[in-house]
């Protein structure tokens, strides 16, 4: 979310509105990538190139496709953090469940 909101004020400053729709676009492209846990700069290179070479299976530069194509660009560690996160998330929420104790009266 930070992304997004930091963003919002980049964006309207583009210089054109051409130009904030390419700018969504890459980020878009950026974002896919890391939701799959991509090594970001290897798909993006990967992908820009074969577009501008003129492939048009679009199906196959998708970042589960390519995911599956490219093993060496998974970032392990991103499903680990976001399993460690979800884990300190539980145990917080479980505190909070907890019955208060009560202190004796003085």
């Amino acid at each position: 979310m930070k992304r997004v909101a930091t963003g919002r004020k980049n964006w309207l400053f583009k210089g054109s509105l051409s130009a904030g729709e390419r700018a969504a676009n890459l980020l878009t492209i950026i974002g896919s990538a890391i939701r799959n846990d991509l090594d970001v700069r290897a798909y993006l290179d990967d992908v820009l190139r074969r577009a501008l070479a003129g492939e048009t299976d679009w199906s196959s530069m998708a970042p589960h496709a390519w995911k599956a194509d490219h093993p060496e660009a998974i970032r392990e560690y991103r499903a680990e953090e976001r399993r460690h996160a979800a884990d300190r998330k539980r145990t917080r929420r479980a505190r909070r469940r907890l019955p208060k104790k009560s202190t004796p009266p003085h």
